[in-house]
């Protein structure tokens, strides 16, 4: 708890879509074939998104550009969606994340990723889950289609909070997520027997508070040394080489 206030984690990216068409394969029946559309049209709008692994939630914000402004925005955005909780924010290293006049609000804190690193953010999985589903094979005559489809399928992806949860609930992000809240969770009846029971199951030694301590896991069997002994025989000396060649050698003997 922080201030009272329920710890969430959230993961923050951002993504442009426009006017391009992305192609993809497509059926069509014997003997025809598919017919797609192109165009190179450069223009695009931006969408700002936060996914919360655990609820399976998305909040978004569409706009005409991405700068610092918008930032702030969409950061003002989410702590009114989500007053009564405190947001650890993931975001990446881009230029509006880490400047000064960003507007940070009381309840957000931001944690940034390493750099060169977009596999570990799972906001980037929801981002292509949208293309995928909403832009495969569209041609849009102008920008407003694009925002027309945008419109539709962002409710759309955030309406259905268990394939959301699906995209960004990676197990190494949901034990992160629990163990955030744990200091939440565990002050209700029982709690703690819940979560400690399955890890018992499995051989993980559990707290007082359903964690393993100091966030290790230890399984069952004898512990292994701090260092391994060597045990085997010494190692061969190295071997040298004479100076002398064979001839040398073979001259001597039929000197003799």
């Amino acid at each position: 708890m922080v201030a009272g206030l329920r710890i969430r984690v959230r993961w923050q990216e951002g993504a442009r879509l426009g006017r391009m068409v992305r192609v993809r394969r497509g059926c069509a029946p014997i003997p025809l074939r598919p017919v797609v559309d192109n165009g190179y049209e450069r223009q695009f709008v931006y969408v700002y998104g936060a996914v919360s692994p655990v609820e399976g939630s998305l909040d978004w914000m569409i706009c005409r550009e991405m700068n610092t402004d918008r930032m702030s925005e969409f950061l003002a955005h989410v702590s009114r969606a989500h007053a009564d909780e405190f947001l650890l924010m993931v975001v990446d290293g881009a230029s509006s994340h880490i400047a000064h006049a960003l507007r940070v609000p009381e309840n957000i804190r931001l944690y940034r990723l390493p750099g060169y690193a977009p596999e570990l953010n799972p906001q980037e999985h929801v981002w292509d889950e949208l293309r995928e589903k909403e832009f495969p094979n569209r041609f849009f005559d102008s920008i407003e289609g694009v925002l027309a489809q945008l419109g539709t399928g962002l409710p759309k992806l955030a309406a259905n909070p268990d394939a959301l949860r699906q995209l960004p609930a990676w197990p190494w992000i949901i034990s992160l997520t629990l163990n955030a809240n744990q200091n939440n969770r565990s002050r209700e009846p029982g709690w703690g027997d819940r979560l400690a029971a399955p890890r018992q199951a499995s051989g993980i030694r559990v707290g007082r508070t359903g964690r393993p301590p100091h966030g290790r896991v230890r399984l069952p069997g004898p512990s292994p040394p701090a260092c391994t002994p060597f045990c085997g025989p010494p190692p061969p000396p190295p071997r040298t080489r004479s100076l002398r060649s064979r001839g040398s050698i073979r001259r001597r003997s039929m000197s003799r």
